[in-house]
């Protein structure tokens, strides 16, 4: 299904930061006025939840966009995987990626990326924050080794 096609359902609350699904208005927690999650297409140099700094875009997969970011309040690298713009009110395409994030968090591995917080951010924008682990990517090494 394109972008285009999906169904704008994902409402976010400025005021308690809480997404909601469907035909409301307002919010149920604090009567705010909902507003849609605007897309977000990033390019380098973008600060994202006025604490990560975009610097590399890493790759493109189905749900999210991964870059390399500098996190301004840990002070450390991050890989940062943002829900995709055509995805940002889609609500079963924010359920999913928020369910990647739930299910990384309950594996333990050396060679699994460490997850450190996900959800959204003040803007309603739905990020993973995780790990940034130098080296190459599963392409790189197949093309590589042949």
């Amino acid at each position: 299904m394109e972008g285009h096609d999906l169904k704008q359902d994902l409402l976010f609350c400025r005021s308690c930061g809480r997404h909601y699904r469907g035909g409301r208005r307002q919010c149920p927690h604090d009567k705010s006025r909902l507003e849609v999650v605007r897309p977000f297409v990033g390019q380098g140099g973008d600060i994202i939840d006025g604490r990560y700094g975009l610097q590399v875009r890493l790759g493109i997969g189905g749900m999210g966009t991964v870059w390399r970011a500098y996190d301004s309040q840990t002070r450390r690298e991050v890989a940062l995987k943002v829900l995709n713009s055509r995805y940002a009110s889609h609500a079963g395409s924010a359920r999913r990626f928020l369910a990647e994030a739930r299910m990384m968090r309950t594996v333990k591995h050396p060679g699994v990326t460490q997850l450190h917080r996900f959800g959204p951010t003040r803007d309603g924008l739905l990020l993973i924050d995780m790990e940034y682990v130098e080296g190459e990517t599963v392409r790189q090494r197949v093309v590589r080794t042949g």
